[in-house]
């Protein structure tokens, strides 16, 4: 991926169809090319190594579990084992006995920014009030997505049907027209506060940082 995005504002559009980049002001030849994975947010800590303090309740990202299999994004360092098929991004789909919710986060989040591993779990409630344990069932080497657990879009929209629309996302573009993919986003998304930075400073930071300590 070439840029991380976050918006201050949900988009409801999807930004990889026609329709959807029309609905946003968005040109055919603007992002040619170009697609997008789109996260859910539910709010909570950082629990990245930006943050100092431990973290309780990460923030949790939901994503559509094919889109990140289908383009095989990011390594796995670590991953449940009880004799299940499932690899991968595809431990999102696991059926757990416990009735948890599985959850990918990379090695400096739960490790470090968690104090927990894997097979462990960590207990939100819900828009409804009622218990959700997310269990953790895979861990990333570092990656730009550290700071936040990752669940399947299906589970997060059961439990937060309110929380409509997409605040995180990944842009993979062509090396040669990265920038100027980045000027047209943030021109036409601009309402929606979207800030891209390139993924390789995001990373940087964070290896700043992990090598201080």
């Amino acid at each position: 991926f070439a840029f991380y995005g976050e918006t201050s504002v949900p988009i409801l559009h999807d930004l990889n169809t026609e329709e959807g980049r029309d609905a946003l002001g968005l040109g055919g030849e603007d992002l040619e090319g170009v697609e997008v994975v789109q996260f859910r947010v539910h709010e909570g800590d950082d629990a990245s190594c930006l943050n100092l303090n431990r973290a309780q309740q990460p923030r949790l990202l939901a994503v559509d579990s094919g889109e990140m299999s289908r383009r095989k994004a990011f390594t796995f360092s670590q991953s449940l084992d009880d004799g299940q098929q499932e690899e991968g991004w595809d431990l999102l789909d696991l059926d757990l006995p416990t009735g948890s919710v599985p959850a990918v986060g990379d090695y400096p989040t739960v490790f470090w920014g968690l104090g927990k591993n894997i097979g462990d779990e960590l207990e939100y409630s819900d828009e409804r009030g009622q218990v959700l344990r997310v269990r953790i069932v895979g861990m990333l080497g570092s990656s730009v997505l550290q700071g936040s657990l990752v669940i399947a879009e299906d589970e997060f929209m059961a439990r937060f049907p309110s929380e409509s629309g997409y605040r995180v996302f990944l842009v993979d573009a062509p090396t040669e027209r990265a920038e100027a993919v980045k000027d047209a986003l943030e021109s036409a998304l601009r309402d929606f506060g979207l800030v891209l930075t390139p993924t390789g400073e995001r990373l940087a930071a964070f290896s700043a940082v992990e090598n201080t300590y």
